[in-house]
């Protein structure tokens, strides 16, 4: 039978809001205690089940190389004396970092390769997902911490010892800092941009030429993208 609609149902009708399509995401402090533990326990997991594979070696023993260096041009560049070592040029910070737990492994273990990788995903993800709830809004930041935590590509980072997991760690801090320093600051030197100073100093000992090719991301960034924004608001 055909439906009659009156008027005042369709004025009423068009007068309602539009429904959210995705209501939960904004609730989404509701679902902080399942990210944590999603963004902490799966790189556990990860670096736990981890097998010892030859590029995992490569790192362990440029580690090695620096808690039995002879010399500072030996900490400064790991491996020096093994001058077939693929790694020889690699940036040393991942290599520091790990000979500092040496010390702290059983005899023949090799836990230690997969803490920094580990820790640095964890602080990765929890990076990443402040940065776009800054940006974008909470549900945003919500999306990129599930997205980010579940990855397996990313998850793989945590069962390698090699610098990787630690530049992207940096290089997320990085971007966080630069950009609580473009919405908060009132000069043009702050905490948060002297924090992004450091974290990309960091970076360029960890990843090297990425850092580099980060910091030209944002500059081109603050250079063309942000006085376009001052212009239209």
């Amino acid at each position: 039978m055909p439906l009659t609609v009156d008027d005042a149902q369709l004025l009423r009708m068009a007068a309602e809001p539009p429904r959210d399509a995705a209501r939960m995401l904004r609730r989404s402090r509701t679902f902080t205690p399942l990210l944590l533990l999603m963004a902490v326990v799966l790189p556990i997991l990860a670096a736990t089940n981890a097998k010892f594979e030859r590029e995992t070696a490569i790192w362990g023993l440029k580690a090695l190389a620096v808690t039995r260096a002879e010399s500072l041009n030996e900490v400064i560049v790991p491996g020096l004396p093994w001058r077939h070592d693929a790694t020889l040029y690699q940036p040393p910070l991942q290599a520091w970092l790990t000979s500092w737990l040496f010390p702290t492994t059983a005899q023949g273990g090799i836990a230690c390769l997969f803490v920094i990788p580990a820790l640095s995903l964890i602080l990765a993800a929890w990076f990443g997902s402040v940065w776009a709830r800054m940006s974008a809004g909470s549900p945003y930041g919500l999306m990129f911490a599930a997205i980010l935590a579940t990855h397996a590509q990313w998850l793989i980072l945590a069962a390698t010892g090699s610098s990787e997991a630690l530049t992207m760690w940096l290089l997320t801090a990085t971007g966080w800092a630069i950009w609580r320093h473009w919405e908060t600051a009132r000069s043009q030197v702050s905490l948060p941009l002297l924090a992004a100073g450091i974290a990309w100093g960091l970076a360029l000992l960890s990843g090297g030429v990425l850092a580099v090719a980060f910091i030209g991301v944002v500059s081109v960034w603050a250079l063309i993208l942000r006085p376009r924004e001052t212009v239209e608001s």
